[in-house]
């Protein structure tokens, strides 16, 4: 338990250091939001070192994504499952692959910010025909903030998913979905001739959501690495821990500085 709050306060320290407000283009008088993210994670099989950050954000079995558009923020997380390592399979390459497809996709602008539960199903088509095939499973997180509608569109497919803290609160959480006890819902490439044996769940069960955001959110990602090992109220107690967010995003607003960011979120993978 001490490893994984030494790690969730190194991802929060950012927070505390940062500073920032835009007041960009807006509709019916709202400013834009932007999103400030800290993203940090580590492989379970080296416990007492945290890991640099890859160019690829890839942790162990997890891979993560952030991409960014003219209209809004992209994030997202996959936990590659790691029973394949049974046969031979590095769990990991499936889910960094989906995360790759995601960034591309968005990147690309193929990617419609209210529908990412569609962003979740084009990258998986994309690993399903891809001339070198890619085994594998995981379980998947994939979050849109619209910063015009000050709105988050949410995908959600297994145990991987998210918190969001308002004021202290948690006033949204995902749903996690398992067939049974450690056996979550999961998209999956498994080898032709054994298709059968392998859960092999649809893009489209992901369950997905939308909730307006304030200025000052806090959004809290990550895989069962995160919410198996610390409960809510030690989440809620290192968020709490960044005392001065709030009052940065609410008195920075009245800032005759245009060039920054008015909503505070926080990323995390584990």
């Amino acid at each position: 338990m001490s490893i994984f709050l030494s790690h969730l306060r190194l991802l929060l320290r950012p927070l505390a250091q940062a500073v920032g407000i835009h007041n960009g283009s807006s509709v019916k008088g709202m400013a834009r939001l932007s999103l400030l993210t800290s993203v940090a994670g580590y492989d379970n099989k080296h416990p007492n070192c945290l890991t640099s950050l890859p160019s690829q954000w890839v942790y162990g079995d997890d891979a993560c994504f952030i991409s960014r558009t003219n209209t809004s923020y992209v994030l997202g997380v996959a936990d590659g499952v790691g029973g394949w390592r049974a046969y031979g399979v590095d769990p990991g390459r499936f889910s960094r692959a989906v995360m790759k497809n995601c960034e591309r996709l968005v990147s690309s602008g193929r990617f419609r910010p209210s529908q990412p539960g569609l962003l979740i199903a084009q990258s998986y088509e994309d690993v399903l025909t891809s001339k070198e095939p890619i085994l594998g499973s995981a379980t998947l997180c994939v979050i849109s903030l619209q910063r015009n509608e000050h709105r988050i569109y949410t995908a959600t497919l297994g145990d991987s998913g998210y918190l969001v803290v308002r004021r202290g609160r948690i006033v949204e959480r995902s749903v996690h979905q398992k067939h049974t006890f450690n056996t979550p819902f999961q998209l999956a490439c498994p080898p032709p001739v054994q298709s059968r044996n392998f859960y092999q769940d649809r893009p489209t069960q992901a369950v997905q959501t939308s909730m307006l955001v304030e200025p000052g959110d806090v959004l809290v990602v990550g895989t069962d690495g995160l919410f198996d090992n610390l409960t809510e109220t030690v989440i809620l107690q290192e968020v709490g821990t960044v005392k001065l967010v709030s009052y940065l995003c609410s008195s920075l607003s009245l800032s005759v500085s245009h060039d920054f960011g008015s909503i505070f979120m926080l990323y995390a993978t584990t």
